[in-house]
């Protein structure tokens, strides 16, 4: 591995699903073992991303969060790529949604995915400052939050006042 940045368990919890972010793939695990059963994805560039091979391939510019939902899919979020891409427990790409953009279907740099109880998916919209609602065909349902940062120069969030470190002289005892 080079950064692992997330893992899922599969549904019927005998395969773990590992983004490897680094190597721009899923790795799939033994979850008894340990031992590696597949990988897949592939590297592309965010000019490949913006030409549409994210669209359609399974190659990844930046990949980051991992969720499996009860029928089995996976579903991988592409930070570089702006978008969730849906893949079968075998690795095949079955689907996705995303595209960089500040509307409610849009994601920018979509970071970790959960399931819902409902079967439905909630993305992490890191650049939107939001997470979202979707079906696991894509389709948006919800946004929450307002997509506004909050800063120190809103006045919604004060800095904790200094504390000063305490010295200590003498002989180096404690």
């Amino acid at each position: 591995f080079r950064r692992p940045t997330a893992v899922a368990r599969s549904a019927d919890g005998s395969r773990l699903f590992v983004v490897d972010a680094d190597n721009h793939r899923v790795q799939v695990l033994d979850a008894a073992t340990g031992a590696p059963l597949a990988a897949w994805g592939t590297r592309i560039g965010p000019a490949e991303a913006d030409a549409g091979a994210a669209a359609t391939g399974s190659g990844f510019v930046d990949p980051f969060g991992i969720a499996v939902d009860a029928a089995g899919g996976v579903f991988v979020s592409d930070r570089g790529a702006h978008r969730v891409l849906k893949f079968s427990a075998a690795g095949e790409r079955i689907g996705g949604f995303g595209g960089r953009g500040p509307a409610d279907r849009d994601l920018w740099k979509p970071g970790d995915l959960a399931v819902a109880t409902d079967g439905r998916i909630i993305v992490v919209d890191y650049g939107n400052h939001r997470p979202k609602l979707f079906d696991a065909d894509g389709t948006w349902w919800a946004t929450f939050g307002t997509g506004r940062a909050v800063t120190r120069d809103d006045g919604r969030r004060e800095r904790p006042a200094a504390r000063p470190v305490p010295r200590r002289t003498g002989g180096g005892e404690r």
